[in-house]
Protein backbone atom coordinates (compact mmCIF):
# COMPACT_ATOMS: atom_id res chain seq x y z
CA UNK A 1 0.00 0.00 0.00
CA UNK A 2 1.55 3.26 -1.15
CA UNK A 3 0.35 6.87 -1.33
CA UNK A 4 -1.60 7.84 -4.42
CA UNK A 5 -0.92 11.55 -3.83
CA UNK A 6 2.01 13.46 -2.34
CA UNK A 7 2.27 16.96 -0.94
CA UNK A 8 5.91 17.83 -1.61
CA UNK A 9 6.41 21.22 0.05
CA UNK A 10 8.38 23.41 0.20
CA UNK A 11 8.54 23.68 3.95
CA UNK A 12 7.19 26.76 5.74
CA UNK A 13 4.45 27.22 3.17
CA UNK A 14 1.37 25.66 4.77
CA UNK A 15 2.20 21.95 4.84
CA UNK A 16 1.61 21.55 8.59
CA UNK A 17 -1.84 23.09 8.23
CA UNK A 18 -2.66 20.68 5.40
CA UNK A 19 -1.50 17.73 7.51
CA UNK A 20 -3.67 18.85 10.43
CA UNK A 21 -6.66 19.48 8.18
CA UNK A 22 -6.44 16.03 6.57
CA UNK A 23 -6.10 14.39 10.00
CA UNK A 24 -9.21 16.26 11.14
CA UNK A 25 -11.20 15.06 8.11
CA UNK A 26 -10.52 11.41 8.94
CA UNK A 27 -11.24 10.27 5.38
CA UNK A 28 -7.67 10.53 4.07
CA UNK A 29 -5.14 7.89 5.11
CA UNK A 30 -1.81 9.34 6.28
CA UNK A 31 1.39 7.65 7.55
CA UNK A 32 0.86 5.92 10.87
CA UNK A 33 2.05 7.84 13.96
CA UNK A 34 4.26 10.30 12.05
CA UNK A 35 3.79 13.35 9.85
CA UNK A 36 6.67 12.72 7.44
CA UNK A 37 8.54 9.51 6.67
CA UNK A 38 11.47 11.32 4.95
CA UNK A 39 11.88 8.15 2.92
CA UNK A 40 12.74 9.72 -0.43
CA UNK A 41 15.44 12.03 0.95
CA UNK A 42 16.85 11.05 4.38
CA UNK A 43 15.98 7.33 4.45
CA UNK A 44 16.36 6.29 0.83
CA UNK A 45 18.86 3.65 1.96
CA UNK A 46 16.00 1.74 3.60
CA UNK A 47 13.89 -0.77 1.70
CA UNK A 48 10.61 0.08 -0.01
CA UNK A 49 8.92 -2.34 2.40
CA UNK A 50 9.99 -0.02 5.26
CA UNK A 51 8.19 2.83 3.50
CA UNK A 52 5.17 0.69 2.80
CA UNK A 53 4.91 -0.27 6.47
CA UNK A 54 3.80 3.29 7.26
CA UNK A 55 0.68 2.80 5.15
CA UNK A 56 -0.37 -0.80 5.84
CA UNK A 57 -3.23 0.41 8.02
CA UNK A 58 -4.73 2.10 4.96
CA UNK A 59 -5.76 -1.32 3.65
CA UNK A 60 -8.24 -1.64 6.51
CA UNK A 61 -9.49 1.94 6.64
CA UNK A 62 -12.55 3.46 5.01
CA UNK A 63 -10.55 6.31 3.54
CA UNK A 64 -10.76 7.41 -0.09
CA UNK A 65 -7.21 8.70 -0.50
CA UNK A 66 -3.75 7.68 0.73
CA UNK A 67 -1.34 10.60 1.03
CA UNK A 68 1.94 11.74 2.56
CA UNK A 69 2.89 15.33 3.32
CA UNK A 70 6.63 15.60 2.65
CA UNK A 71 7.72 19.21 3.07
CA UNK A 72 11.43 18.46 2.63
CA UNK A 73 11.07 16.83 -0.79
CA UNK A 74 10.60 19.94 -2.94
CA UNK A 75 14.16 21.27 -3.24
CA UNK A 76 16.06 17.95 -3.37
CA UNK A 77 16.80 17.13 -7.02
CA UNK A 78 17.37 13.45 -6.18
CA UNK A 79 13.82 12.99 -4.90
CA UNK A 80 11.64 13.29 -8.05
CA UNK A 81 13.16 10.32 -9.93
CA UNK A 82 13.01 8.22 -6.77
CA UNK A 83 9.30 8.95 -6.33
CA UNK A 84 8.66 8.29 -10.01
CA UNK A 85 10.50 4.97 -9.73
CA UNK A 86 8.51 3.81 -6.69
CA UNK A 87 5.09 5.42 -7.10
CA UNK A 88 4.81 6.24 -10.79
CA UNK A 89 3.45 9.47 -12.25
CA UNK A 90 1.24 10.21 -9.26
CA UNK A 91 -0.30 13.66 -8.71
CA UNK A 92 1.69 16.10 -6.59
CA UNK A 93 0.59 19.10 -4.55
CA UNK A 94 3.06 22.02 -4.32
CA UNK A 95 2.39 24.55 -1.57
CA UNK A 96 3.84 27.94 -2.45
CA UNK A 97 4.41 31.15 -0.55
CA UNK A 98 6.11 34.45 -1.34
CA UNK A 99 9.68 33.13 -1.87
CA UNK A 100 11.36 35.85 0.19
CA UNK A 101 9.07 35.40 3.18
CA UNK A 102 9.31 31.62 2.90
CA UNK A 103 13.13 31.84 3.02
CA UNK A 104 12.99 34.06 6.11
CA UNK A 105 10.61 31.66 7.83
CA UNK A 106 12.90 28.75 6.90
CA UNK A 107 15.78 30.59 8.57
CA UNK A 108 13.71 31.17 11.73
CA UNK A 109 12.77 27.47 11.67
CA UNK A 110 16.45 26.48 11.73
CA UNK A 111 17.04 28.83 14.65
CA UNK A 112 14.07 27.34 16.45
CA UNK A 113 15.47 23.82 16.29
CA UNK A 114 18.97 24.76 17.32
CA UNK A 115 20.68 24.36 13.96
CA UNK A 116 22.01 27.90 13.90
CA UNK A 117 22.22 30.97 16.06
CA UNK A 118 23.87 33.07 13.34
CA UNK A 119 22.52 36.04 11.45
CA UNK A 120 20.84 35.27 8.14
CA UNK A 121 23.73 35.90 5.74
CA UNK A 122 26.05 33.69 7.78
CA UNK A 123 23.40 30.98 8.27
CA UNK A 124 22.83 30.68 4.51
CA UNK A 125 26.51 29.71 4.07
CA UNK A 126 25.93 26.64 6.23
CA UNK A 127 22.31 26.00 5.22
CA UNK A 128 21.93 26.91 1.53
CA UNK A 129 18.47 25.30 1.52
CA UNK A 130 17.20 28.53 3.12
CA UNK A 131 17.55 30.06 -0.34
CA UNK A 132 17.44 26.96 -2.54
CA UNK A 133 13.95 25.89 -1.43
CA UNK A 134 12.64 29.30 -2.55
CA UNK A 135 14.13 28.99 -6.04
CA UNK A 136 10.81 27.79 -7.39
CA UNK A 137 11.78 27.84 -11.07
CA UNK A 138 14.84 25.69 -10.48
CA UNK A 139 13.11 23.28 -8.11
CA UNK A 140 10.05 22.82 -10.28
CA UNK A 141 12.28 21.91 -13.20
CA UNK A 142 13.55 18.95 -11.13
CA UNK A 143 9.96 17.73 -10.95
CA UNK A 144 9.12 18.47 -14.58
CA UNK A 145 12.07 16.29 -15.56
CA UNK A 146 10.32 13.29 -13.97
CA UNK A 147 6.61 14.16 -13.91
CA UNK A 148 4.17 15.50 -16.43
CA UNK A 149 3.11 19.12 -15.78
CA UNK A 150 -0.50 17.97 -15.50
CA UNK A 151 0.48 15.93 -12.43
CA UNK A 152 1.56 19.03 -10.50
CA UNK A 153 -1.00 21.17 -8.68
CA UNK A 154 -0.38 24.45 -6.85
CA UNK A 155 -1.91 26.04 -3.76
CA UNK A 156 -0.77 29.37 -2.32
CA UNK A 157 -0.36 30.26 1.32
CA UNK A 158 -1.67 33.73 0.49
CA UNK A 159 -5.10 32.12 0.63
CA UNK A 160 -4.44 30.42 3.98
CA UNK A 161 -3.18 33.66 5.49
CA UNK A 162 -6.48 35.36 4.64
CA UNK A 163 -9.06 32.56 4.76
CA UNK A 164 -8.45 29.01 6.02
CA UNK A 165 -11.85 28.04 4.66
CA UNK A 166 -10.93 29.18 1.16
CA UNK A 167 -7.57 27.44 1.46
CA UNK A 168 -9.27 24.18 2.44
CA UNK A 169 -11.43 24.51 -0.67
CA UNK A 170 -8.33 24.94 -2.84
CA UNK A 171 -6.66 21.91 -1.25
CA UNK A 172 -9.76 19.74 -1.67
CA UNK A 173 -10.10 20.77 -5.30
CA UNK A 174 -6.46 19.86 -5.98
CA UNK A 175 -6.77 16.50 -4.19
CA UNK A 176 -10.11 15.69 -5.77
CA UNK A 177 -11.91 15.19 -2.46
CA UNK A 178 -15.14 16.59 -1.09
CA UNK A 179 -14.78 19.90 0.74
CA UNK A 180 -15.30 19.86 4.49
CA UNK A 181 -14.99 23.06 6.53
CA UNK A 182 -11.91 23.09 8.78
CA UNK A 183 -12.33 22.67 12.51
CA UNK A 184 -12.38 25.64 14.85
CA UNK A 185 -8.79 24.90 15.90
CA UNK A 186 -7.63 25.12 12.30
CA UNK A 187 -8.98 28.63 11.98
CA UNK A 188 -6.24 29.73 14.36
CA UNK A 189 -2.47 29.83 14.02
CA UNK A 190 -0.66 26.54 13.34
CA UNK A 191 3.02 25.71 13.80
CA UNK A 192 3.93 29.22 14.96
CA UNK A 193 7.62 29.95 14.88
CA UNK A 194 9.43 30.29 18.18
CA UNK A 195 12.87 31.05 19.52
CA UNK A 196 14.30 28.45 21.95
CA UNK A 197 15.29 29.32 25.47
CA UNK A 198 18.63 27.64 24.80
CA UNK A 199 20.31 26.95 21.46
CA UNK A 200 21.99 23.84 22.90
CA UNK A 201 18.76 22.56 24.46
CA UNK A 202 16.94 22.96 21.15
CA UNK A 203 19.68 21.09 19.31
CA UNK A 204 19.50 18.28 21.86
CA UNK A 205 15.72 18.05 21.51
CA UNK A 206 15.80 17.99 17.73
CA UNK A 207 18.58 15.39 17.50
CA UNK A 208 16.81 13.22 20.05
CA UNK A 209 13.55 13.42 18.12
CA UNK A 210 15.31 12.51 14.87
CA UNK A 211 16.95 9.53 16.53
CA UNK A 212 13.61 8.32 17.91
CA UNK A 213 12.03 8.58 14.47
CA UNK A 214 14.96 6.84 12.81
CA UNK A 215 14.56 3.80 15.05
CA UNK A 216 10.77 3.86 14.77
CA UNK A 217 9.89 5.18 18.24
CA UNK A 218 7.23 7.52 16.89
CA UNK A 219 4.97 7.12 19.90
CA UNK A 220 7.66 8.45 22.24
CA UNK A 221 8.01 11.60 20.13
CA UNK A 222 4.23 12.06 19.99
CA UNK A 223 3.91 11.59 23.75
CA UNK A 224 6.65 14.14 24.37
CA UNK A 225 4.72 16.67 22.28
CA UNK A 226 1.48 15.98 24.15
CA UNK A 227 3.02 16.56 27.59
CA UNK A 228 4.58 19.86 26.55
CA UNK A 229 8.24 18.96 26.02
CA UNK A 230 8.23 20.61 22.61
CA UNK A 231 7.76 24.01 24.25
CA UNK A 232 10.49 23.22 26.79
CA UNK A 233 13.03 22.44 24.06
CA UNK A 234 11.98 24.89 21.36
CA UNK A 235 10.34 27.83 23.12
CA UNK A 236 6.89 29.33 23.32
CA UNK A 237 4.96 29.35 20.01
CA UNK A 238 4.87 32.85 18.57
CA UNK A 239 7.99 34.02 20.38
CA UNK A 240 9.72 34.64 17.05
CA UNK A 241 7.17 37.25 16.03
CA UNK A 242 9.46 40.12 17.04
CA UNK A 243 12.36 38.90 14.91
CA UNK A 244 12.15 40.83 11.66
CA UNK A 245 14.65 40.93 8.79
CA UNK A 246 16.77 44.05 8.63
CA UNK A 247 16.55 46.23 5.56
CA UNK A 248 19.85 44.73 4.37
CA UNK A 249 18.61 41.16 4.88
CA UNK A 250 15.31 41.80 3.14
CA UNK A 251 16.96 43.50 0.15
CA UNK A 252 19.50 40.67 -0.11
CA UNK A 253 16.74 38.04 -0.13
CA UNK A 254 14.76 39.99 -2.72
CA UNK A 255 17.81 40.21 -4.98
CA UNK A 256 18.60 36.51 -4.62
CA UNK A 257 15.03 35.41 -5.34
CA UNK A 258 13.91 37.92 -7.93
CA UNK A 259 11.83 36.32 -10.69
CA UNK A 260 11.66 32.91 -9.00
CA UNK A 261 7.90 32.44 -9.43
CA UNK A 262 7.28 30.65 -12.76
CA UNK A 263 4.30 31.77 -14.88
CA UNK A 264 2.31 28.56 -14.36
CA UNK A 265 2.52 28.99 -10.58
CA UNK A 266 1.92 32.76 -10.70
CA UNK A 267 -1.24 32.12 -12.70
CA UNK A 268 -2.63 30.12 -9.77
CA UNK A 269 -1.87 32.86 -7.24
CA UNK A 270 -5.10 34.56 -6.18
CA UNK A 271 -5.43 38.26 -6.84
CA UNK A 272 -6.28 40.92 -4.27
CA UNK A 273 -5.73 38.73 -1.23
CA UNK A 274 -2.58 40.41 -0.03
CA UNK A 275 0.26 38.28 1.27
CA UNK A 276 1.47 36.96 4.57
CA UNK A 277 3.78 38.93 6.82
CA UNK A 278 7.13 38.26 8.40
CA UNK A 279 5.61 38.33 11.86
CA UNK A 280 4.30 34.73 12.00
CA UNK A 281 0.84 35.96 13.00
CA UNK A 282 -2.50 34.58 11.71
CA UNK A 283 -1.61 36.30 8.43
CA UNK A 284 1.90 34.89 8.68
CA UNK A 285 3.48 31.58 9.54
CA UNK A 286 1.24 28.52 9.25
Amino acid sequence: MYPDFLTIGPMKSGTTWIQNYLEFRNDVCLPANVKETFYFDHYWYRSISWYESHFKHCLYSNTTLCLEVGSSYFHNQNVPPRIKQCLGDIPLLVTLRDPVKRAWSHYIHLRRYGYTNSLLLEAVKHFPEIIEASRYKTCLQYWYNSFSPSSIHFVWQDVLAQSPNAYAQHVCRALGIVYLPPSEDLLNKTNEASIPYSHLLAALGDRSAHFMRRVGFYNIVNTAKRIGLKRLFFGKPGSASDIQPTTEEREWLEKQLEGEIPPEAQAMRPKNLGSDNYDHSPSGDF
